[in-house]
Formats: C-alpha cells, structure tokens, sequence
C-alpha cells in the first residue's frame, strides 16, 4: 500500500523533521509540503531530507493569506496525481497514531476491508508544559472527542474542509474512530504559540472568505498581542505538572518519544527522483 502525507507548514524547524520521520518510520512512502513563507531553517531542513534520498516535494506558497483547505485540497489532488493509495493530510504539529502498534498500511488495510473510504482520527492534545525540550519528552495528553481530523483514499475531486477535519466532497463512507489517535503538540513553547497565533493569525485575518467563528485561538491570540496582553494569554494554556496528575481527563503516554527516536535512528531509503517545484508551476496548478 502506498500512502501520502500532505504537510502544509511555516517556520516548523523544531518538530518537521521528527514530524516526516516517524510518519516515514510507520509507512509513508511519499511527503508533498507545502511551505507558506516559512523565515526559519524549515526549508534547509526539507532539502537535507531530499539529498539524503526521501520522497519529498517541496510547494513554495508565497500568498500572504491562508487559503488553508484550497491548499491542502490542491496538495491532496497532487498526491492522487503523483500515484498513492490513501492520503493523509497533516500539520507539522500532528503524529497518527494506530491502535494496538499497528503501522499505518496495516491499519488501512482494515479500515479498506470494512469498505470505508475515509477515516475519522481523534486529536488527543498535548498539554503544554515550559521548559520541556523537545517537544515529544511531554508525554502528557487529554484526549479531543469533538475534534477530529480526516485521512482518505486517493481521489481525483478531493475537497478538504478547512482544518482538514472532514470531506466536503465527494461522498464516502467514513469510519469514524477515537482509536486512531492524532497526537498533536499545539502549544510547545510561547515562541511557537507566537508564530501560530500572531504570524498565523495575520494570515487568517487577512484570508476575507474564511468565515470569523473559524480560527478562534488564533484571532484572540492575535487580539491580545495587539493590547500587549500575549504573555498573559499564553501563561493561561501551560499547566505544572503537579496540576495535570490532578486532571482526570489527562493521561501519560511515552509512546510517540519512543517511535520519534527509533525513527531518527532508522536510515532513510536509497534515493530516489525528486524536485522541489517553482513558484509559476505551483501557481499554474492551483488555478487549475
């Protein structure tokens, strides 16, 4: 089974590596990314993973706004293009995790056998600590069951909606399953909460079709840095330690630090042909 992952990212130097590794390490074959501007090491990084022979494109997205499901459909449309199985649309801050160990073909290969076309994972959200480096030492999570993200079979007329949490088109049934868990690392450190909110946030104000009850962390989180209120705002989302053992909806996994530090340890596959695309041929695409 060949399976691609869509990642669509801006200044992600701390985590995308680890991010395209361990998905690697679970049986991805192919990564399309899509850089929107990123100002930090993203791209150096993506291009040392192509030398060192990984299937992976590079979209440059130049447009100061956030058209975030046109890009992620177009991205999906590319991989069904390219030739794939099933598509996994992703953030940089997102790990799948399938049940029980299973590799993601595996997995798939069930949810295929059940006659589904789609499958529902449930966000279970790292709850943010300072001072914890990196990121996949947390081992804290609550799990999302209102929150849910979206990975398909490959499709020519894919439609994303925004946040990659549903299909819009074309109809398919869909296994919804909180078993499949998306691990997602949201609120690291106040320098990534400042890039998501205030960078991110100026995109999606700037985006007028997005609709103003979409994006809501992003936009009071925006609003605040403007009244000089951000530190505060943040401080709001880290927890002690000695807060979460309290919580009963939280709970400890180490799980994703021991798949992130195998993968990191796992040679990539030999080499293979490869091409970062240009900003006239992603434009031509993405008006088509």
């Amino acid at each position: 089974m060949h399976i691609t992952l869509c990642l669509l990212v801006r200044n992600e130097q701390e985590i995308v590596r680890e991010n395209i590794l361990y998905h690697l390490n679970l049986g991805v074959k192919r990564f399309l990314v899509m850089d929107h501007l990123s100002t930090d090491n993203t791209r150096t990084i993506l291009e040392d993973l192509i030398s060192k022979g990984l299937d992976l494109r590079i979209y440059p997205q130049e447009s100061p706004t956030y058209y975030q499901n046109a890009w992620m459909t177009f991205l999906s449309q590319e991989a069904h293009r390219l030739g794939t199985d099933w598509v996994m649309p992703c953030d940089a801050d997102e790990f799948w995790l399938p049940p029980n160990g299973q590799t993601i073909p595996d997995y798939l290969r069930g949810v295929e056998a059940e006659g589904f076309g789609a499958v529902y994972g449930m966000h279970n959200n790292n709850k943010a600590i300072k001072g914890i480096e990196p990121f996949y030492k947390n081992h804290y999570f609550a799990p999302c069951p209102w929150q849910r993200k979206v990975l398909h079979k490959s499709c020519a007329d894919i439609a994303l909606a925004m946040g990659n949490h549903y299909l819009e088109s074309p109809p398919v049934p869909v296994k919804d399953d909180p078993s499949l868990r998306v691990m997602h690392y949201k609120d690291r450190n106040v320098q990534v909460m400042y890039n998501k909110l205030v960078i991110g946030g100026e995109a999606l104000e700037s985006t007028k079709e997005v609709a103003d009850n979409m994006g809501t962390h992003w936009r009071e989180g925006l609003a605040a840095y403007r009244k000089g209120e951000f530190e505060q705002y943040v401080n709001f989302f880290f927890n002690t330690v000695e807060d979460l053992e309290k919580q009963q909806d939280c709970y400890k996994d180490d799980t994703i630090e021991q798949l992130i530090i195998k993968s990191m340890q796992t040679p990539v596959p030999p080499p293979v042909e490869n091409k970062t695309l240009g900003k006239r041929d992603i434009l031509l695409r993405l008006t088509k």
